[in-house]
């Protein structure tokens, strides 16, 4: 997402902090990877508006994630880059 960000005109991210975890595979999907709820806390302490996570995250672990942030952070589940771009950027984003 950040190289996108570069590599695209304005900021992908708007006015908005946010931050993301998980492991973007070949493919375009977002693997699962552990430690998402204390990510969570860590995010929430920071003062971050958005944090997208691997939306296979087991449910359990999300719901924990929910409690932490509680409404302080918004939580965006994703499956695929294309998914995160498409929640940061629903316009789209240009090449110029």
């Amino acid at each position: 997402l950040a190289i996108i960000d570069v590599l695209t005109p304005g900021s992908l991210t708007g006015d908005r902090d946010v931050a993301v975890t998980g492991e973007i595979l070949a493919d375009g999907s977002v693997g699962v990877i552990g430690g998402t709820a204390q990510k969570t806390a860590t995010v929430v302490r920071s003062g971050v508006d958005v944090f997208l996570y691997p939306a296979d995250t087991p449910a359990d672990e999300q719901a924990e994630m929910r409690r932490i942030a509680g409404e302080d952070t918004e939580l965006v589940p994703v499956a695929s880059l294309a998914e995160a771009v498409q929640y940061l950027a629903p316009d789209g984003v240009s090449v110029d």
